[in-house]
């Protein structure tokens, strides 16, 4: 058994909803045997969108946009402070981008890592994960709790959520034939719906979330825990993309 331990992980996000609510979403993850898990975010950055034609590619190797720099300076504050503190970065990969997902993955990685490695033990305690298509996916896991906030009837998606082609816009229709005066509110409606939604559920399938799943497998090794049933850590599939 580990040590008992205080871990702080801070997500850095792209977006107001994420921000307003991943602590909710992840509350699950807080307590365990082994120790506890206080989660912050910070909106700190805009998308980088990974460069198709070599010669912007090669560019794009030599220079970090200066959003991400700036993310990194925090990044880099913020898990220096103390070895107990984690960050990861995490960005809605949309359908469009699936495609350049490694791409993308390394952009981000390399960029922080530029500023981390002057410093010895800090990459290994940051981390680059996606939602994918966007956290709005997930909620098709658990569509009572996403009808009952939205006064919809959503029912549960057969297939894996995370090969949805724009969830959020699924949403934001299925509200607006119900009431004409009623939309779909990201930051309103996604704190609400975090509050309730079950980080298990949307995990129950093994061969499903495989992004998702990385992350909180990623998140769960960070306080000292051995992968086992929990959100089919032991015997689900992972993103390869991440896993690393």
């Amino acid at each position: 058994m580990s040590e008992w331990r205080q871990i702080y992980v801070r997500f850095y996000v792209t977006g107001k909803g994420e921000e307003s609510f991943l602590v909710d979403f992840f509350r699950q993850l807080t307590v365990s045997g082994t120790g506890l898990i206080s989660f912050t975010t910070e909106q700190a950055f805009k998308q980088i969108r990974a460069a198709t034609n070599p010669k912007k590619a090669s560019i794009n190797q030599k220079a970090i946009p200066r959003e991400i720099e700036t993310a990194a300076i925090s990044i880099r504050k913020w898990i220096a402070d103390s070895p107990n503190k984690y960050a990861v970065l995490v960005d809605d990969l949309e359908s469009s981008r699936r495609l350049t997902a490694s791409s993308e993955f390394r952009n981000y990685r390399e960029s922080v890592d530029r500023l981390l490695n002057a410093k010895p033990g800090l990459a290994s305690r940051f981390a680059v994960h996606f939602f994918v298509n966007m956290i709005e996916a997930y909620y098709f896991k658990h569509p009572e709790v996403v009808n009952e906030v939205c006064g919809i009837s959503l029912t549960t998606h057969p297939g894996d959520v995370e090969n949805l082609r724009h969830p959020k816009n699924r949403l934001k229709d299925l509200i607006s034939k119900l009431d004409r005066g009623r939309k779909y509110d990201e930051v309103v409606d996604g704190a609400t719906i975090a509050t309730k939604l079950d980080l298990a559920k949307v995990l129950d399938n093994p061969e499903h979330c495989r992004a998702l799943r990385t992350l909180v497998a990623w998140i769960w090794e960070a306080i000292g825990r051995e992968r086992g049933k929990e959100y089919q850590l032991q015997h689900g599939l992972y993103w390869d993309v991440t896993a690393t």
